[in-house]
């Protein structure tokens, strides 16, 4: 094969795109790894032991006081290159560099920069596989790819299917470039529509929550292995204070159990405190539902960058909020607690804005809505199959769907609620509409499972149905 696959087999994912490799390798493809770090260079190593891998953590420490490396790469070079409008815009959707001091944040980009253009001067052209966008190593392939004709193929967990499909995207928006292709086209059957029509009403019966909140979705509890992590993970930190590691690039620490035990049990006192805040809809109320992320995550840090700061998003929403509504802020249920006490202080200033309780089913909240505002939730993609109107201040795959209410300019806000009819959304023309978009949400999808520590999803089965729906695109 000419072009070259190269996998970003990074933490948490390491092992899989190690055996991915492994069956490309099998199939005539060439393909070359990218890790963060040495752990994950062993890792690789035991599928692949002929592999060749660019270890960013080896480059970085190889380089560390390279000056004229670090003098040749220019921020303002590399945006003029690149047609990058701002470097830092990609800098800040890592939710790992940007909690470094300032020196070492731009010393490392620097050095990223550095690394991921001399394995694109390797490899001139081919494809570029990971997730979604979710960091700066990422985000640069992205960038850097399309002046060399290195394409991004980015593996998405869709809704409804997340432990049996998969989806792909080629962009930062995280589009399903399929979904938007077959819509755009109109490139649908009467069975394409039966099927849509099957899949709505078993939505509407089952209310199902995400199948990836089974790992994620943890409600707090006091447990007494904590005092053993909690002994654990003391031990370790002051041993990391007496010989620090250098150049130690593993930013995905919240793997290390002692310490995400120890998250867990602060998530767990802290939760006791919040509960307080939490309030129960009040009856016949007309409200907006505002879906809060779980953060630090790619969903804010790359698709609503604009809004990262969520609190600073409610208060421009509160201020926007037409005068017969409410803005009805649910927490994620994601790892409860993991947000600090201040953020739920600081929205009962609001006259305007409730706090949900974040047990209330998601679907009912929908349901008795006037609609929903979010920046790039999934609880939009409810709406939409519910019928309600979504107003989407950032991106996300669904959001060229034809009655989505994109609101790129918060000042538009008020405007835009004010002048939608929200009985539309019962309608026939409303209906016929959806179906058509959810037959193309159902033929873009592919086999496999994108749940990373799911049971299966390192299986053989699983690998094979991975690897024969990313060469199915790269053929495509």
């Amino acid at each position: 094969m000419s072009s070259t696959l190269i996998l970003y087999a990074r933490s948490l994912q390491n092992e899989l795109y190690s055996k991915i490799g492994f069956k490309l390798n099998s199939d005539g493809y060439h393909v070359v790894f990218v890790t963060n770090n040495i752990r994950e260079k062993k890792k690789v190593f035991e599928n692949n032991p002929d592999a060749e891998i660019y270890v960013l953590e080896e480059y970085i420490k190889e380089n560390w006081n390279n000056e004229q490396l670090l003098l040749d790469i220019s921020f303002e070079e590399i945006e003029k290159r690149f047609e990058i409008a701002s470097i830092w815009s990609l800098i800040y959707s890592d939710r790992h560099l940007i909690q470094l001091p300032e020196t070492e944040t731009i010393k490392y980009a620097k050095l990223i920069i550095a690394f991921i253009l001399n394995i694109i001067d390797n490899n001139r052209s081919g494809y570029f596989v990971n997730e979604e966008i979710a960091n700066f190593p990422a985000y640069l392939f992205y960038i850097f790819g399309k002046k060399y004709k290195i394409k991004y193929i980015g593996f998405c967990v869709p809704r409804n299917f997340s432990n049996s499909k998969i989806a792909f995207t080629n962009d930062d928006h995280s589009t399903y470039y399929k979904l938007n292709n077959c819509y755009f086209k109109r490139n649908v059957d009467n069975q394409d529509l039966l099927k849509a029509e099957e899949f709505l009403l078993d939505i509407k019966e089952r209310k199902q929550a995400p199948e990836y909140m089974q790992l994620t979705g943890r409600y707090p509890k006091l447990k007494a292995v904590f005092i053993w992590h909690l002994s654990n993970f003391l031990y370790n930190f002051f041993e990391r204070k007496l010989q620090p590691e250098k150049f130690k690039f593993d930013f995905e620490k919240a793997a290390d159990k002692p310490k995400e035990k120890i998250e867990e049990l602060r998530n767990f006192i802290r939760f006791q405190f919040q509960k307080k805040y939490y309030c129960s809809p009040i009856p016949n109320q007309k409200y907006l539902l505002f879906p809060l992320h779980f953060q630090p995550e790619a969903t804010t840090l790359v698709l609503a960058q604009n809004y990262e700061k969520q609190l600073c998003a409610i208060d421009l929403i509160a201020k926007k909020l037409p005068g017969k509504y409410i803005l009805y802020v649910k927490e994620h249920y994601a790892r409860l607690g993991h947000r600090k006490i201040s953020f739920y202080k600081a929205l009962q200033k609001y006259p305007n804005v409730r706090l949900i309780n974040p047990l209330i089913n998601i679907y009912d909240l929908i349901s008795k809505s006037e609609g929903i505002i979010t920046l790039s939730g999934t609880a939009g993609w409810e709406a939409i199959l519910l019928g309600k109107p979504v107003y989407l201040l950032g991106n996300v795959f669904y959001e060229n769907f034809n009655f989505i209410k994109k609101v790129n300019n918060i000042n538009d806000l008020s405007e835009c609620i004010t002048n939608t009819d929200i009985k539309f959304y019962q309608s026939a023309k409303y209906y016929e509409e959806l179906k058509k978009y959810v037959a193309c949400y159902l033929n873009s999808l592919k086999n496999g499972n994108y749940i990373l520590g799911d049971d299966g999803f390192l299986s053989d089965s699983n690998v094979e149905n991975l690897v024969q729906s990313l060469i199915s695109e790269i053929k495509a």
